[in-house]
Formats: structure tokens, sequence, C-alpha cells
């Protein structure tokens, strides 16, 4: 008996509430928490898109340029890729 009533307690002891200023110190530290994730992701997507629009407007359209040695003659899917080595049919 002595037992199942020291653990009765102490399962009440767990389930009081918390005081007050443990339950402002967890407010404020989700708040704080929150605050900083929205604020940082903001950040970062204003970020990335400056960086996008500097690619676009340091963009400049060139032409396509081959090399002779590049091109396998008779294999238009292979055009670029190195055989080295391997025999084409």
């Amino acid at each position: 008996m002595a037992l199942t009533s020291t653990l009765g307690e102490s399962l009440l002891s767990w389930l009081q509430w918390p005081s007050r200023t443990a339950t402002r110190h967890v407010l404020i530290g989700v708040l704080i928490g929150v605050s900083f994730s929205l604020t940082s992701t903001s950040f970062a997507v204003y970020h990335q898109q400056r960086k996008r629009e500097r690619q676009i407007a340091d963009f400049s359209a060139r032409p396509i340029e081959l090399r002779s040695d590049e091109i396998v003659k008779g294999v238009v899917g292979l055009i670029g890729l190195p055989l080295l080595g391997h025999h084409v049919l």
C-alpha cells in the first residue's frame, strides 16, 4: 500500500500545471523560435530571388559550338559522347 501511495503521489506531481514563470519562458522561447524561423526563411527566399534576377540579367545567349572530334559519324544519338575502346556497328 505504501508503494502505491508513493507512486500515486509522484504521478500527481508530474500531472500538475507548471509554474507561471516556466510557462512564460516556454511561450517566449516558442515565439522567438517561430519568429527566427520565419525571418531566416524570408531572408533566404529574398536572397535566392535576387541571385536568380542577377543571373538572368547577366545571361547572354551564345551559339552552340561543336568540335569535329566530338561528333561520331553515323550515330545520331551519340553526338558528343566519347567512344573510347568501343566499336560502333
